[in-house]
């Protein structure tokens, strides 16, 4: 089936706050939400459950450095369909940047991410329909990475605006750390949580990742539970990274790593199946 396209009007570039501040973001908020489809070119669009008025709890939908995708939206349909309004945030178009992969030198960052999701729930907290103190963060691969340090209060709280009703984050096939023994410091901060661990946070691996290998988030993990932090996780066998990409159908994608050699990419719907029903359990318990 041909995606249909949906054109996003633009409410503002920046956020004005009741205090005067504003959230300077490149992202153009639409002026409201829409029904849920597949959508033919990646934009910021927030999509809301068929019938009724809300309020209702928001997931924002952080994307892998590939930028939004068909995957992406196949997730926004699965938070509509329980019941949550879903917001894909491109955070790269508007910047220009259509490949987003390339480590610690990307040229959108975490940073940027983190930015935009600030702005982004700001703008929300203004929309009727929406539970200003209900919101969660789900990311993938980059984006994954930005939600765990977004589920740190210490960068929540230096956020301009600070973020706030943030309940839950999850990440999928996040980049916890590298084995390389002499790794730039720039690389050490790419793969750095951030900060301890306030917001609940569950992360989604494949135990077949060879672009994320689990034991650096596994082992971080641990450590952060050991010292009371909220934070949990799942690992699946035979998965890989990227395993929730639908589009791949049966066919493998390799992806060059540089001097790491490959990645291989291989949808599992077993797992993206369980892992779909483990996250709006895990969301259920926090977005009431």
């Amino acid at each position: 089936m041909r995606p249909a396209h949906i054109i996003s009007v633009t409410a503002s570039i920046s956020i004005a706050l009741a205090n005067g501040a504003a959230a300077q973001s490149p992202v153009r908020f639409p002026s409201g939400p829409v029904p849920y489809r597949q959508v033919a070119a990646p934009s910021t669009i927030l999509f809301q459950p068929d019938g009724g008025t809300g309020p209702w709890s928001v997931v924002v939908l952080l994307p892998t450095c590939g930028g939004v995708n068909a995957a992406t939206y196949d997730w926004a349909g699965r938070l509509v369909r329980a019941g949550r309004m879903a917001l894909v945030l491109d955070s790269y178009t508007p910047r220009n940047v259509q490949n987003n992969c390339q480590g610690a030198d990307a040229l959108v960052t975490q940073r940027h991410m983190a930015d935009d999701t600030a702005a982004a729930l700001a703008w929300l907290r203004t929309l009727p329909m929406v539970k200003p103190d209900r919101f969660a963060v789900v990311g993938f691969s980059l984006g994954g990475m930005t939600g765990i340090k977004l589920s740190a209060g210490s960068l929540q709280r230096r956020l301009t605006p600070a973020i706030v009703g943030l309940r839950a984050v999850a990440a999928f096939y996040p980049g916890c750390g590298t084995s390389e023994p002499f790794a730039p410091a720039r690389w050490t901060e790419f793969y750095d949580w951030g900060g301890d661990v306030t917001t609940p946070l569950m992360l989604f691996l494949g135990a077949k990742d060879d672009e994320s290998p689990p034991r650096f988030c596994t082992d971080k993990a641990d450590r952060a539970r050991s010292r009371g932090q909220p934070v949990s996780y799942k690992v699946y066998e035979d998965t890989t990274h990227a395993f929730d990409f639908a589009m791949l159908g049966s066919r493998e994608f390799r992806k060059p790593l540089g001097n790491r050699g490959t990645a291989t990419y291989r949808y599992n719907q077993a797992s993206t199946e369980a892992s779909a029903a483990a996250l709006l359990a895990f969301l259920a318990g926090y977005l009431a």
